[in-house]
């Protein structure tokens, strides 16, 4: 009697539905996670230097002006070059 016990303990322990399987799924997953949760945590602590230099940085400021929204400075010559087309090399 006790060793069938033992024996249907020692089945649901590998085979149940909380079993040694569901147990390593369960520890991948955390690991998973882990490594999620330290990637997140480098992405935020690259974003909070982003948020210090847009706040302190006049120089960032002005690059990011210039970049996407194509501020210049009083004074300066702007030159916009435009690639010739197929239709232009055409004409004689």
């Amino acid at each position: 009697m006790a060793a069938g016990m033992c024996l249907l303990l020692l089945l649901a322990l590998c085979f149940g539905e909380m079993g040694l399987p569901r147990y390593f799924a369960m520890r991948d997953h955390a690991r998973q996670l882990e490594q999620d949760i330290r990637e997140l945590q480098r992405t935020a602590t690259g974003l909070r230097g982003d948020i210090d230099r847009l706040e302190h940085d006049p120089g960032r400021i002005e690059q990011l002006a210039r970049e996407r929204l194509g501020y210049v400075r009083k004074g300066e010559t702007v030159y916009h070059v435009v690639p010739e087309g197929p239709e232009q090399r055409a004409r004689p």
